[in-house]
């Protein structure tokens, strides 16, 4: 599930330092749109990623019959 945001990224890198030449500081040339956007879609895969992880587990947990099991071995008094 990583693979997709690391290659936009890596993308993203590769134009900035391809126009980097532009800019008087590298600060500058790294002080993009681009930035903005790629942390914009980090965000929005994160929270997909998060939501589908939950109902996978839901799943599993329903398949394998532990959806309210709880462990007697954690209560300690």
């Amino acid at each position: 599930m990583l693979i997709l945001p690391s290659v936009i990224g890596i993308i993203i890198f590769c134009i900035q330092i391809a126009n980097a030449s532009k800019f008087s500081t590298w600060t500058e040339a790294f002080n993009t749109p681009l930035n903005t956007i790629y942390c914009i879609s980090v965000l929005l895969w994160t929270t997909y990623f998060v939501e589908s992880w939950k109902r996978k587990e839901a799943k599993i947990a329903d398949t394998w019959l532990m959806r309210d099991f709880v462990d007697p071995t954690l209560e300690r008094e």
